[in-house]
């Protein structure tokens, strides 16, 4: 029972701790525009709900509760929720760092493995079946799989040193849990463990602490950094009189420095779309038609 309060100790720590960097990353993504730390703040509120669920599970094996039919039925509500977010959660951070073209198969795809994950979620707590354990793990891991070797190869494409750096060490950690968990799943079958303690997953309470531990470092630092760039920011006087946002003066710093659209984007951690309708944004308020025109414009109002 030590054991047992002991893991609870700790899924209780990593909820509170889980909640309160879930806001503080949604804070410093508010503050400084930066998308992945929301992308991540999503993945941790879909491992949020899979660990309140590990929570209940150690509860009902210690305690009882929640007991009877409204307990499995509780518990494969968290599964299924957790999962649905989970699947969606992961595309849409690794997508957003690494882009990939528009392809319809793979969004169809998408979608299935979607739907089958919450399912197999539903159905591993329903039922005291082994092969819908099996099954939930095999598709959690055809989930990660894809996004760990998405984050191998494009991660070295990243031109600005710090998302490549955080994409990195999200690579390495999805890599350690998927070969974690896989031995998890092998070694408590071998060994013959009771399926409902089989369920309790301890390596991916450990994963969830190390993207906790990932998201608050980025998340406190981009948080207390002053935002935007201090070199050649067009002057207040400019800024006034054609409405231009903090936002808009920091791309149009970037402009002025010469840098592309894509290292805008990487730099200021947003999309290249966003940098994209950001620019249209400068040219409409100013009545520039191109940069150069926005060069003599910027430059003719100096600081």
């Amino acid at each position: 029972m030590g054991v047992y309060h002991a893991m609870i100790l700790v899924d209780l720590l990593a909820l509170s701790l889980g909640v309160g960097i879930i806001f503080v990353a949604l804070l410093s993504w508010e503050r400084s525009g930066i998308r992945w730390l929301r992308d991540l703040a999503f993945v941790l509120l879909a491992g949020t709900v899979l660990l309140m669920l590990d929570l209940l599970r150690i509860y009902e094996i210690t305690a009882g509760w929640p007991p009877g039919l409204s307990g499995r039925i509780v518990l494969a509500t968290l599964s299924g929720v957790g999962n649905l977010l989970i699947a969606i959660a992961v595309p849409v951070f690794v997508e957003g760092i690494t882009p990939l073209a528009p392809n319809r198969i793979r969004r169809v795809i998408g979608i299935t493995g979607t739907v089958l994950l919450a399912l197999a979620g539903v159905l591993d707590e329903l039922f005291d079946i082994a092969v819908f354990h099996v099954l939930n793990d095999l598709l959690m891991a055809s989930l990660l799989v894809p996004a760990a070797i998405i984050m191998a190869v494009g991660y070295r494409r990243i031109a600005e040193p710090e998302t490549r750096r955080m994409v990195k060490r999200m690579m390495w950690l999805t890599i350690a849990n998927l070969l974690l968990s896989r031995g998890q799943l092998v070694v408590t079958g071998a060994l013959g463990i009771a399926l409902e303690l089989r369920r309790v997953r301890v390596v991916q309470v450990a994963y969830y602490l190390g993207i906790l531990t990932v998201v608050l470092v980025y998340a406190v630092k981009h948080l207390f950094r002053p935002s935007g760039t201090s070199e050649q920011l067009p002057s207040q006087e400019f800024a006034a009189r054609y409405g231009i946002s903090n936002r808009e003066r920091d791309i149009i710093a970037m402009i002025v420095q010469g840098h592309a659209n894509r290292v805008i984007g990487e730099r200021l951690f947003i999309s290249d779309r966003t940098v994209k309708n950001h620019v249209s944004s400068i040219y409409r308020k100013t009545g520039a038609v191109n940069k150069v025109q926005l060069l003599n414009m910027v430059r003719n109002h100096p600081g």
